[in-house]
């Protein structure tokens, strides 16, 4: 009985240390304000091209979707009249 419970330990125990070895990495690196700033500004500038590339996009596909949703309601709706009407 003992040995089977000392058995069970080392089972547990290797399997915590091959579950925990993996969680042990490295800690990314730490940014001073003057690097901060930098990655900022850089961030800030190439994302504002793409921020208004967007958002033309969404406004010029934005009329054509609004067309589809309302043709496939009336669709919807028209099959639902003949229906009820035994067409």
């Amino acid at each position: 009985m003992i040995k089977l419970v000392w058995k069970g330990f080392y089972v547990i125990c290797f399997a915590l240390f091959f579950v925990g070895l993996p969680s042990c990495e490295k800690q990314a690196p730490r940014l001073r304000s003057a690097e901060r700033k930098i990655v900022d500004s850089l961030y800030n500038m190439k994302i504002s091209p793409l921020k208004e590339e967007l958002d033309s996009i969404c406004d010029a596909s934005k009329q054509a979707r609004i067309d589809y949703m309302v043709d496939s309601i009336m669709k919807l709706r028209l099959a639902e009249r003949k229906k009820r009407l035994g067409y």
